[in-house]
């Protein structure tokens, strides 16, 4: 069984048990160590699995979440670009802007897929005013939450933004105070790629990746 058969198994609709929780959360941490993330920072596969003792322990302290199956443990110390060429993940070259690394240990988030069939999308909402009308137990997820959790179980609801997270823009690139586009994660010839849309459109078969707070 590959690691996005084992990751994927859960119905959506299901809460998840300690025990599910736990073998997500090994299943995670094993996919990066087989993709070189231990390798990448010159770190043993059991110090690489120790490294993650205090994320794990709060996903599992964590109130069960019906809404929020997919469990990101998120690497922070490895350059976005980085992670995605080990994870096999391709990058739109017309992105000419990089994710900065929050500055803090690697931890664990609860996420939701919101399709454009539900609220806030429902309502005609573009992605800026979707971003601005999400529950108060919500907000965006970020680019690099999203490429840190399960992508296949991701693509297998809707292609989605990722519009959270602080950006880290070129020198010499003048901007008006605020970012117009988020980036993107789709399927682009069967293979998960980021990308980016606009802020003020609303393409409906893009939804959006939160994070719960």
């Amino acid at each position: 069984m590959s690691v996005e058969e084992k990751v994927t198994t859960l119905p959506a609709s299901q809460t998840l048990t300690p025990c599910e929780r736990r073998e997500i959360c090994a299943t995670l941490i094993d996919a990066n160590i087989q993709s070189g993330f231990a390798s990448e920072l010159h770190m043993s596969e059991a110090e690489y699995d120790r490294s993650f003792k205090q994320a794990v322990e709060d996903v599992m302290r964590a109130p069960f979440r019906p809404n929020g199956q997919l469990i990101a443990l998120v690497e922070t110390r490895i350059p976005f670009v980085r992670q995605l060429e080990l994870r096999g993940i391709d990058l739109d070259p017309a992105i000419f802007y990089g994710v900065e690394l929050p500055k803090k240990d690697p931890y664990a988030v609860f996420l939701k897929v919101i399709s454009t069939k539900e609220a806030p999308f429902a309502q005609g909402a573009n992605y800026a005013e979707a971003v601005q009308s999400l529950p108060g137990d919500l907000r965006p997820a970020s680019p690099l939450e999203g490429i840190n959790a399960d992508v296949q179980k991701i693509l297998a609801q809707s292609f989605v933004i990722l519009p959270g997270g602080e950006y880290k823009m070129p020198p010499n690139i003048l901007t008006s105070g605020s970012r117009s586009r988020s980036l993107c994660l789709e399927r682009y010839f069967d293979r998960p790629r980021i990308s980016q849309i606009s802020f003020a459109e609303q393409d409906l078969s893009v939804g959006m990746l939160a994070a719960r707070n």
